[in-house]
Parts: structure tokens; C-alpha cells; sequence
């Protein structure tokens, strides 16, 4: 929805494709920018909103109503379907500002850091962007959606392949292996059991619940069953002090 300056945008859900807020463009002028970009479907209103801000800008901005030939118009490019086929037939808009990092909040409305917000910038995370557009003419000219808040709506929703523009899965079959289904991570191993004192072989450590006849305390909590499939007599396990005569 447009704000009640006209010049500002709040758009509804739109799904997040670049983040570039955490690392942020040197431009060869030596400018910093920190810039996203997002996709909308072709019949969101929002839109024909930003459209109007634009128009708005450019009547009142320095170009006075006359669009610069060769200029960069804002919108109108869309998603390329062989880097995200998922969003396939939106369209992509970017935006950007050259203030530092924008105030960011998630959908309770508290305010995050970037470190907090960092888990959160991927792409297939959906996101309300507030937006202005200001012009600009240097090396390149036209007009430009600025950012001046993000909203985290859902942080949980799939994360999109976009870097390579190939899934795990796309990669592992081009490979021609299986891509590992994931699970639960392992936990450790456990190591041998340490030998009793005196007792070659290393019978099996004990169960909980004692067996047989009554061990020593010598016997360091090593069943009489264990010695006994070890291969030790009863008359060996008295003779070393680790079974009651």
C-alpha cells in the first residue's frame, strides 16, 4: 500500500532472491551498497504502486518528467527461469540504499540486528520490503527503488537454489551419484569398554542389572556371567578374590 506521503511503499509478501545487506557493493566510485532483491507476482498491486511512485519521481526528480534515453526504469524485469524455475513468470525488482543497513524487523514486530536477521536473508524467505524511489545520474542514469525497512514474514519457508542455479539433488544426478537424503545427525561412537584389573581379554562390561552368583568389588563391576564366558572357572574367580566362596 502506498503511505500517506505518496512516496512510499509497503509492499505485501514477496518472496527474497539476493541479500545484499550483509555483504554489501563497493562501487568503483567507492559508495557503498546495500541492496536486495525480491519477486512478486505479476498481478500484486503493489506493483502498480511502485510504478506510481516511480512515475512521481521521475515528474519531480531531476529529470523532469523526460525519462533519459537509455535510462534504467525500475521494473519490468522478471525472474529468470533457469536460475529459480520456482518462481518462474514473477517478477523481479530490487532495492537498494546507500544509509547503511536498513531497520529490520520480524513479523511480531521487534527490531533485529543484522547478526539476528542473518539466518533469516535467503532465498525462498518471504518477506514486506518498505520502499521509496529516488534518480540518479553518474555513469549510468534512471531510477532506482530505494529500501528503508525489511519485515521477516516466514523464516521457515523452502529455501530456493539460487547461487548455482541448481538444486543438491540437479548437482548430485550431473555428478551421477545420490544425493544424500539427510537425517538425524550421529551421535559419538562409543569406544571399548576398559578391561578389568588382571583380567586379560577384556570380558564385556557389565549390564545394569547384575548376574549370577556374588562378585568381589574387585571384580569392577564385570558380571560373573562375563568371566565365565571369558573362559574363567569359578575356583580362578575365588582364587583372585572377585567371587564370594
Amino acid at each position: 500500500m502506498i503511505l500517506a506521503d505518496g512516496k512510499t511503499v509497503r509492499t505485501g509478501n514477496c518472496v527474497l532472491t539476493w541479500d545484499g545487506l550483509r555483504n554489501p557493493e563497493v562501487r568503483t566510485s567507492g559508495s557503498t551498497s546495500w541492496n536486495i532483491s525480491c519477486a512478486f507476482d505479476v498481478g500484486s498491486p503493489e506493483l502498480a504502486e511502485l510504478e506510481q511512485i516511480a512515475n512521481t519521481q521521475l515528474a519531480a526528480g531531476r529529470f523532469k518528467g523526460a525519462f533519459p534515453h537509455g535510462g534504467n526504469w525500475p521494473l519490468g524485469n522478471m525472474v529468470n527461469p533457469d536460475k529459480i524455475p520456482e518462481l518462474a513468470g514473477r517478477m523481479q525488482l530490487s532495492f537498494k540504499t546507500s544509509n547503511g543497513v536498513p531497520p529490520l524487523f520480524n513479523a511480531q514486530g521487534q527490531q533485529l540486528d543484522i547478526m539476528q536477521a542473518g539466518g533469516f536473508l535467503y532465498p525462498g524467505c518471504v518477506v514486506q520490503v518498505l520502499a521509496d524511489c529516488f534518480d540518479y545520474d553518474n555513469k549510468q542514469k534512471g531510477l532506482s527503488f530505494g529500501i528503508l525497512g525489511l519485515m521477516f514474514i516466514d523464516t521457515k519457508a523452502p529455501k530456493l537454489a539460487v547461487g548455482g542455479g541448481m538444486s543438491a539433488a540437479q548437482v548430485a544426478g550431473a555428478f551421477g551419484v545420490q544425493a544424500p537424503t539427510p537425517g538425524p545427525t550421529p551421535g559419538p561412537t562409543p569406544g571399548p569398554s576398559a578391561p578389568a584389573p588382571g583380567f586379560a581379554g577384556g570380558p564385556p562390561a557389565a549390564p545394569v542389572a547384575p548376574a549370577g552368583p556374588v562378585m568381589t568389588p574387585a571384580a569392577n563391576g564385570v558380571t560373573y556371567a562375563a568371566y565365565i564366558a571369558a573362559g574363567w572357572t569359578d575356583a580362578q574367580l575365588i582364587e583372585h578374590g572377585l567371587l564370594v566362596a
